[in-house]
């Protein structure tokens, strides 16, 4: 290969077949150049471009992939056990059935590319970006994800067995039914993702956000919740008994149904949620927030008030506000609110 020596751009070629092995490729440009079933085992690829090439069963194992660019490309089956993909791009690349295991995946970005079937069994995940990636039956392993964000993917047949994820950000992804359970999650976002029947039981998740997620049916017993924030969240018939969410905020939530019996909600914000039929039995409510909300037919039995507002709430327990531990009606605060609403109609 001559365009090693004279690191000139290569276009239209056919490399097919090759041993490749322990080469400086450094810095090179290709364009539809075709690497089928070559094999590059250690060589050096920072730097490189690769616009429109095919790899189908190429090997890149324990190659440097720093920096490097593939556009438009082809990697089916391709194996990069214990490459180096520092910054590295795949933008609009199949890696369909490709396998990453031993990886270092950090600062990665895989846009509008197919990973379905891929595994990623890696070393390292750290401030990797996947948007717009199909990732049917792809598996992640036992790593740590940290600092990574996932958009708008459906990740519903995605194998993930990572039990630590710090940082993590997944905007509008659809999880639903996946198995999360005792897993740690660390200040993450699920913001418009779909977990509805997700297996969250007993899993960590303080200080996520799960701002207009969709939890219908979703299973967060035993979960540790405390400063989350469930805003606009639909939790429908969720479940989160004997678990701990104090300090969580969940205004403007819809949880008909939902079931928190024995669960910790103290300084827990239920501003304007929907809450008809939800389920507080043996509650601790100490110095929590229901102004404003939808309680017709929710239970309270043997739940633990201690000024606990219940201001403007629409109730059909005549005799919820007079419990001990609740705070007195406001009733200036609601005439002063009345005669606003009035005034402005």
């Amino acid at each position: 290969m001559g365009y090693l020596e004279r690191s000139e751009p290569c276009t239209g070629e056919s490399f097919t077949n090759l041993e490749l092995k322990d080469l400086d490729f450094s810095g090179m440009v290709f364009d539809e150049v075709a690497f089928d079933r070559c094999d590059f085992t250690a060589s050096d690829l920072d730097q490189c471009v690769f616009n429109g090439c095919t790899f189908h069963e190429a090997i890149f194992d324990q190659c440097s992939l720093s920096e490097t660019l593939f556009r438009s490309c082809v990697l089916t089956q391709a194996s990069l056990a214990g490459a180096n993909l520092d910054s590295t791009s795949f933008s609009s690349t199949d890696l369909s059935s490709s396998i990453f295991n031993d990886a270092i995946v950090e600062d990665a970005l895989f846009q509008d590319s197919d990973l379905s079937g891929a595994k990623f069994n890696v070393k390292q995940f750290l401030r990797v970006i996947f948007q717009d990636v199909v990732a049917t039956n792809m598996e992640i392993g036992e790593v740590d994800i940290e600092k990574s964000v996932f958009y708008e993917m459906d990740m519903s047949t995605v194998q993930i067995q990572s039990h630590l994820f710090s940082q993590v950000v997944l905007i509008g992804c659809d999880l639903h039914g996946l198995d999360l359970s005792n897993r740690r999650f660390v200040s993450c976002q699920f913001t418009d993702a779909k977990m509805d029947e997700c297996n969250l039981q007993g899993s960590d998740l303080v200080q996520s956000v799960f701002s207009n997620t969709s939890l219908s049916h979703a299973n967060l017993d035993m979960a540790k919740g405390a400063l989350t924030l469930f805003a606009q969240a639909k939790a429908s018939n969720a479940t989160f008994r004997h678990a701990i969410f104090d300090r969580s905020i969940w205004t403007e939530a819809m949880l008909e149904g939902a079931n928190f019996s024995k669960t910790s909600l103290t300084y827990t914000s239920f501003t304007r949620a929907q809450c008809q039929g939800a389920i507080y039995d043996d509650c601790a409510l100490n110095f929590s927030n229901f102004d404003y909300a939808d309680l017709r037919k929710a239970s309270f039995k043997g739940a633990q008030f201690e000024h606990t507002s219940l201001h403007a709430t629409l109730t059909s327990d005549p005799l919820l506000a007079g419990k001990r531990g609740v705070a007195k009606k406001d009733e200036q605060l609601l005439r002063a609110e009345l005669h606003s609403i009035s005034t402005t109609a």
